[in-house]
């Protein structure tokens, strides 16, 4: 069996509460998710090895065995958390951080920041405006050494349909904004952040344009994105400006790590 790059699994589901959700941690050396028995040997003339057993029964069998299906039975929630405040629109967003560290967001934007390991709950910054339909980015902090710090960094927040605005010089913009997490200090921060350059053109006018793909790219120096018809934009996440890439856009949909 292959060695496992992670130990656990981070799973958040929805609770039977309005508003609600549990986290619940599957420890991957108990659960396999993936079938580790080796594939078929070829005889090296690009048919498949055939021991005793008839390959058309064989092949049957192999057929018959990934129709079933095991049981999983999912573990206790190690933590429950819900809204504060009961509403229309309940909503509750969650954000990977470095580790087994969730940032979670309700829809007033309060935040708090959930630590697996230790169990932990520490409150966060309000975002300056919630989201309702947000994609998150990581950039872990580098330190002098060309280590992260330990699960310090800058996450990033964006809405995924974003709006048309009117353009003033220097503009940020409350559709996209940051959270910097710093160790061992814990402290942070949230800073609003220039919206792409699209949303300033005049054929996007009065229309919701959704970010279709999006990714950490250049070891956390960028973060790129897709938008059909609008093409392909990098966000310096140092410099805090944007470059048009080009007007193609990525071959996905959705978050992909490319680091």
């Amino acid at each position: 069996m292959a060695s496992l790059s992670r130990r656990f699994l981070n799973l958040i589901v929805d609770n039977r509460t309005p508003g609600a959700k549990s986290l619940r941690c599957i420890d991957l050396t108990r659960q396999h998710f993936f079938d580790t028995t080796p594939a078929q040997q070829s005889n090296g003339n690009g048919s498949e090895s055939k021991g005793p057993v008839d390959a058309g029964n064989q092949k049957n069998k192999v057929a018959e065995e990934a129709l079933m299906m095991e049981r999983i039975l999912l573990p206790k929630p190690i933590f429950n958390f819900g809204v504060a405040t009961m509403t229309t629109h309940m909503a509750m967003n969650c954000f990977l951080l470095a580790g087994r560290k969730v940032l979670c967001s309700d829809q007033l934007g309060r935040t708090f920041l959930f630590d697996a390991d230790t169990c932990n709950v520490v409150t966060m910054p309000d975002l300056h405006k919630p989201k309702r339909w947000p994609l998150s980015l990581f950039v872990p902090s580098v330190c002098m050494d060309g280590h992260n710090d330990s699960g310090g960094g800058h996450l990033f927040i964006m809405e995924t349909i974003v709006k048309s605005e009117a353009r003033c010089s220097g503009q940020h913009s409350d559709q996209f904004e940051a959270i910097v997490y710093r160790k061992p200090t814990a402290t942070s921060s949230c800073q609003l952040l220039p919206p792409p350059p699209f949303v300033f053109d005049p054929k996007f006018a009065d229309k919701r344009t959704k970010i279709n793909s999006y990714a950490v790219i250049n070891g956390g120096s960028e973060i790129c994105i897709s938008v059909e018809g609008a093409g392909t934009y990098c966000f310096d996440t140092v410099k805090h400006t944007w470059r048009h890439v080009g007007e193609w856009t990525l071959p996905f949909h959705g978050k992909v790590d490319l680091s």
